[in-house]
């Protein structure tokens, strides 16, 4: 794609995503889906209903809300580490690696594993984004670099055989300029997300435009 059509993707009119994190015991879906709809009453945007769910278990299983009826998209994220005895916080996690009762390699394994089998498991109900690919790692203290090619590998065939789109994010700088160009290589669909509830940075777009200065930008997702 050539780069000032990039531009357009990026700064111009789009269609978004209205996000918000919910799970099994959320109660503000209701409103939230109507208040959706009365504001795409009210604007020129392309307005679609959607919620972030979080990656709770090893084999990938997400936290989906109850009711998915009225959902037109979601977007699954990883904010900490799936351990057999549950989601486990990333300063918890850095007191076990220290401790020497985990080894960084483990979490690793444990957290590609889990985001591999959740792009899988996520995209039999809805057409998912993937948010924040491998951050996680950065909470921990551990270097994305530390992963080797099979674990990039995987993750990458993951996102394309199941058609889900990455965002690149803007507040977190995920994913790593290296897992985005194994990405772009196999032509998963990139999307800018602003990740910030500070309405002045919204499409102030800094570590996206330096991915896309080293990627060939794949468009279909939806920014957000």
């Amino acid at each position: 794609m050539e780069a000032q059509h990039n531009e357009a993707a990026l700064a111009g009119p789009a269609p978004r995503l209205d996000l918000s994190l919910a799970g099994p015991e959320t109660t503000w879906l209701r409103a939230y889906f109507d208040a959706v709809r009365r504001a795409q009453k009210r604007t020129d945007l392309a307005l679609r209903v959607a919620v972030e769910v979080e990656i709770v278990r090893p084999d990938g299983w997400v936290a989906f809300p109850a009711d998915l009826g009225e959902l037109e998209a979601i977007s699954i994220s990883l904010a900490g580490v799936p351990l057999p005895a549950g989601l486990t916080p990333p300063e918890r996690v850095r007191g076990l690696i220290r401790a020497g009762e985990l080894r960084a390699s483990e979490v690793t394994e444990l957290v590609v594993d889990a985001t591999v089998n959740a792009v899988e498991r996520g995209s039999r109900y809805a057409p998912t984004q993937l948010a924040r690919p491998l951050g996680v790692l950065a909470a921990l203290g551990i270097d994305e670099a530390e992963l080797d090619e099979h674990a990039i590998r995987r993750l990458v065939d993951a996102c394309r055989t199941a058609r889900v789109v990455v965002e690149v994010s803007e507040a977190w700088r995920t994913p790593s300029l290296r897992l985005a160009r194994a990405l772009a290589a196999a032509g998963v669909p990139l999307v800018a997300a602003s990740d910030t509830a500070d309405a002045s940075q919204l499409g102030r777009w800094r570590y996206v435009r330096a991915v896309q200065g080293v990627v060939d930008w794949v468009s279909g997702g939806t920014p957000r």
